[in-house]
């Protein structure tokens, strides 16, 4: 998810509003919480039909936000200031917000483990440069890595071949994740020490589509129309649904992280909103929300599963109340934000 401040300038580059951008967003942030608090799991055909509709988000938001980074300059190659200003938020965005989710923080890496094992804090640090620390937090560093790795390449080579380059590592990641079955445990084992697929890898091929699309937006809208890109959008997420099939039919899922469709998936999506002109008036509160939900959650769902207990296992009204915890936190740094000259406050969005 972009910075604002930095969006604001990016719209402003493109001919036509892109707020049908920020909604998608939107709409992902929430899809992707409600998946984490297994909002449906009571009802087990849904919550499986869930995961399905909500793992397009992600790779949606490293495209759009690679788009509006590369859309900065002609050419898509970004200029080395752009590139630091857009790490810098992105950084204190990783950073705020770990602040916020530190009791998340010590249960999942600290609670329970011996705080003097040098292996605890190795996995710690492991994680905290190659995956999560919070829940959702590794999109923030592949974020980071992603657009040096993308800059780097840029320098060098044509973003046809940069795609190329990039395939193996989402390769990597389909095969620890959908097809997760197919590979020998041992190799598996490797994979899964280096945070496999939810790690910094995971968005170099979808930060090269995005910078794809930017340079050649003109060619893609007019040859691939709305029409088709929905076309497109609607056979990549059967696609996807098959993929699934296939691999629990012939026992070899992992889960529903990343598959062959997933990356032509949240790309047909970013065509459809190219070619889908909303204007909204609170496209930026939009904005602000989106990243609120997703580097919340961590939090949240500790509380949810503390509803869970209470409430004898009812996932859907613990994930209501959830909702509402949620709904508090937004509109509580949103009123701090506009209220208070202090700049922290800023960094949470």
């Amino acid at each position: 998810m972009q910075d604002v401040k930095t969006d604001k300038i990016y719209h402003s580059n493109v001919n036509h509003s892109l707020d049908s951008v920020d909604i998608a967003k939107f709409v992902g942030s929430i899809l992707i919480f409600a998946m984490h608090c297994t909002a449906l799991v009571d009802y087990k055909i849904t919550q499986n039909l869930l995961e399905i509709i909500s793992h397009w988000g992600v790779p949606f938001f490293f495209v759009s936000s690679s788009y509006f980074l590369h859309k900065k300059n002609a050419g898509g190659n970004i200029e080395r200031k752009h590139l630091l200003h857009y790490l810098s938020r992105i950084g204190m965005l990783y950073l705020y917000w770990m602040i916020f989710n530190l009791p998340s923080i010590y249960i999942i890496h600290f609670y329970q483990k011996d705080l003097s094992s040098v292996n605890t804090w190795l996995d710690f640090f492991k994680c905290f440069f190659l995956s999560s620390t919070f829940t959702g937090s590794w999109y923030l560093v592949s974020c980071i890595f992603s657009a040096c790795f993308i800059y780097w390449l840029s320098k060098r080579l044509k973003t046809k071949m940069i795609l190329l380059l990039t395939l193996p590592f989402y390769l990597l990641c389909v095969f620890t994740s959908v097809y997760k079955g197919i590979l020998p445990v041992q190799l598996y084992n490797i994979f899964y020490e280096l945070c496999f697929p939810l790690n910094i890898f995971n968005g170099c091929f979808c930060f090269a589509l995005g910078k794809y699309i930017s340079e050649n937006e003109y060619m893609l809208t007019k040859y691939l129309a709305k029409k088709r890109a929905l076309f497109l959008f609607v056979l990549s997420y059967l696609l996807f649904v098959i993929e699934i099939l296939f691999t629990m039919h012939f026992n070899v899922f992992g889960s529903t992280s990343v598959a062959f469709s997933t990356a032509l998936l949240s790309y047909a999506l970013f065509l459809i909103c190219l070619e889908t002109k909303i204007s909204i008036k609170n496209n930026i509160l939009l904005r602000k929300l989106s990243i609120i939900i997703y580097c919340c959650q961590s939090n949240v769902l500790i509380f949810n599963s503390f509803c869970k207990k209470i409430l004898g296992g009812h996932s859907f009204i613990a994930f209501i109340l959830s909702c509402i915890v949620v709904a508090i936190i937004s509109q509580i740094i949103i009123i701090v934000q506009k209220k208070s000259q202090r700049k922290w406050v800023n960094y949470l969005t």
